[in-house]
């Protein structure tokens, strides 16, 4: 980690977003269907007097308004010169430069209609499908002229560079913000000009560069035979459950993973080039609910080397209880903090309940997020202890969830449903769990933790499952969920279930672990898949658990997992807690914390670096308060300092004493709450 004096404001203030305006006049006037007041209504916006409007408000600290929709800097120069105008306005009302301001930006997107007059040259640069034919902006507007450009075209960097010097000298940017930041989201073909096809050819020749090595991976022996797959990623692999069982096309989404990553690595950097201070910030679509490697080439394992926060657009939209469930940006949160300090995400939409959205980001977000409807009281005190509080801090490492994501891209339906089920019941039970990157299996992450869940991914590699029987063999617990290690890491089909070893002391019948398929090997199943299991394996112990869902039934379609915005799937089921209690039961060593509340409670659990001091953030989601009784429950809670606050409470510092108090561990009850609780333990 950077040192503080080095580390991005973002990270050191925190970032609360405000008021902004994001689209130009251009765009809504060509999209059509828009206010014919809109240069009125933008003009009002862009005023001395809102100006200082704005700035009296304390309650944000960053606004990102329009700058580059894709029309040509040219062609958008009279809106964005107002921009920084307005910018100029800010300043002089703030001072103090509490205030950081970005500016709206496209990444691939473009206007043909408009782009082409300023830039001739990007006829070179654009995303083409299998036919030759521009890929085009695909929405419900029908926004067909509307193209992407490319990143193999080296004009696309070099304009995205171009675009953040104007932002950063001329409008006076602190943030380069890039919307649609992904390659081809919402399109049902992967790009196909030249461009990508050198490029992945030459990807091929350095990962295979012998015809033994491209014949054992792909069946091809020369490389000049390799084209990027005709593919239709929304149609084929994501309205459809059905793997990714292609080699090319397997390579092929991870080539554009990287390529997208360079570009933002690179564009990133000139960022911090023009102005040291100045940060990038994208829209990555992630996370979501679909396959982002494939149809957004999002892979945060590689973009987590750039600092840079994120919004999570339509990723979770009014946070609260809904369809039975509790919807939520915890993942989004968790996967920040997991993927190391570079990585900040920022949630997007509303809150169901008045300040939800501020609470969920103190619990989980170190304070930062939205104010939205959050009191006077709670924004106050998140102000007052941001630095005791919010600052520091680590995660309490118990529970690991495995995000595996070649799982997640080979197998998504299934991997994704079985992974996000599993995360809900941790978090419904009150437990500290935390996303576990496939990739930290061997890095020494993994030994970080007490109990490992794999929740049904398919498709781990040799590796990989020899890390996870090193983990239980030196005292950690893993828990097998349904199907998982059915397959091998390229989604070939093994005569025998990866785990099985660790079960070996399972009772089971050895032949019970061979691996059969149907439905052209999309289904995997074995005869000792159908009960539970438990085994001791060297100092560790091994659980499988047949169903963690709600339904065994196989993933067919799309709608099934409730489409684009649908969280039915979330919603608990009858036996919801058989995850969270074999966690809890089978735990060689004893989780250190739990808490003890409502499924709509959800609680985050971390440690004040360099002290032993544990924080225990709860964030109510439901609307009528959390009644007296929610428990926090300590594996070694004796004579420790338990005090509560509650800022929309008037609880500030309550010293709690242990309500029960057996062999060392203690129990302390909170008293009723409306949004926010927190229990600090020295």
């Amino acid at each position: 980690m950077a040192g503080k004096a080095n580390q991005p404001w973002w990270r050191t203030e925190g970032v609360w977003e405000g008021p902004c305006k994001q689209e130009p006049e251009a765009h809504s006037i060509r999209r059509g269907n828009c206010p014919e007041d809109i240069l009125e209504r933008t003009a009002a916006y862009f005023t001395e007097e809102n100006a200082r409007r704005v700035c009296a408000d304390d309650r944000w600290n960053f606004s990102e308004n329009l700058f580059y929709k894709g029309l040509g800097l040219e062609h958008e120069r009279p809106e964005w010169e107002r921009t920084a105008r307005f910018y100029a306005a800010i300043r002089r009302h703030d001072p103090n430069g509490k205030k950081h301001l970005g500016v709206y930006t496209q990444w691939a997107p473009f206007f043909a209609e408009t782009l082409f007059a300023e830039l001739p040259e990007a006829r070179k640069g654009v995303q083409v499908d299998s036919d030759g034919r521009p890929i085009e902006y695909n929405d419900t507007w029908n926004q067909y002229y509307r193209w992407r450009m490319c990143p193999s075209w080296p004009g696309f960097v070099e304009y995205m560079k171009k675009a953040a010097e104007v932002a950063v000298r001329e409008v006076g940017a602190d943030v380069v913000y890039y919307d649609n930041m992904c390659i081809f989201e919402n399109h049902d073909s992967l790009c196909h000009c030249d461009g990508c096809q050198r490029e992945f050819r030459a990807y091929m020749e350095r990962k295979f560069p012998t015809a033994e090595a491209l014949y054992l991976r792909t069946g091809l022996r020369v490389h000049d035979d390799i084209r990027i797959p005709r593919c239709r990623p929304w149609t084929d692999y994501t309205l459809r459950a059905w793997p990714i069982h292609d080699p090319v096309l397997q390579e092929c989404i991870t080539f554009r993973c990287e390529q997208l990553s360079r570009a933002w690595a690179e564009v990133a950097a000139h960022i911090r080039s023009v102005n040291p201070k100045a940060g990038i910030m994208g829209n990555p679509s992630f996370p979501r609910k679909y396959n982002e490697r494939l149809t957004s080439a999002i892979d945060f394992w590689l973009l987590k080397d750039t600092e840079a926060m994120h919004w999570m657009e339509n990723a979770v939209r009014n946070i609260g209880v809904r369809e039975g469930a509790v919807v939520s940006n915890i993942r989004g949160y968790k996967y920040s903090r997991a993927l190391g300090s570079n990585i900040t995400f920022m949630p997007c939409g509303s809150e169901a309940e008045p300040g939800l959205a501020l609470a969920e980001g103190m619990a989980f977000n170190n304070g930062s997020g939205v104010v939205a409807g959050a009191s006077r009281a709670a924004w106050d005190f998140l102000q007052k202890h941001l630095g005791e509080f919010y600052r520091d801090v680590e995660i309490l490492p118990e529970v690991a969830v495995l995000r595996d994501d070649r799982s997640l891209t080979l197998r998504w339906h299934e991997t994704f449903m079985v992974m996000e089920t599993a995360q809900q019941q941790l978090t419904a039970a009150g437990l500290p769990w935390m996303p576990l990157w496939g990739q930290q299996l061997l890095d020494g992450t993994l030994g970080k933790y007490k109990v490992l869940v794999v929740p049904g991914c398919g498709c781990p590699s040799r590796a990989e499952l020899a890390a996870i029987e090193k983990f239980v063999a030196t005292g950690g617990t893993a828990v097998i969920c349904e199907k998982a290690g059915c397959y091998n890491e390229f989604h070939q089909t093994i005569r025998e279930w990866r785990f099985a070893p660790l079960f070996a002391a399972a009772g089971a019948k050895p032949e019970g672990f061979a691996v059969s398929y149907t439905d052209r090997g999309y289904l995997a199943d074995f005869a000792n898949s159908r009960r539970p299991m438990v085994a001791p394996f060297g100092k560790g112990r091994a659980v499988y658990l047949p169903l963690v869902r709600n339904s065994a039934k196989p993933v067919a379609t799309y709608e099934e997992m409730g489409g684009y915005e649908g969280f039915a799937y979330l919603k608990l089921g009858r036996k919801w807690r058989t995850l969270p209690d074999a966690v809890e039961k089978n735990a060689v060593q004893p989780l250190a914390a739990r808490v003890k509340a409502p499924w709509t409670v959800a609680a985050e659990f971390l440690r004040k670096i360099g002290s032993k001091r544990l924080l225990v953030h709860l964030v109510n989601y439901a609307k009528k308060p959390a009644a007296a009784g929610v428990a926090l429950v300590l594996a070694e809670g004796a004579g420790r300092r338990v005090r509560l606050y509650v800022p929309d409470g008037r609880i500030d510092g309550r010293e709690l004493k242990a309500a029960v108090s057996k062999g060392g561990a203690a129990s302390y009850k909170l008293p009723a709450f409306a949004r926010y609780a927190l229990v600090v333990v020295d």
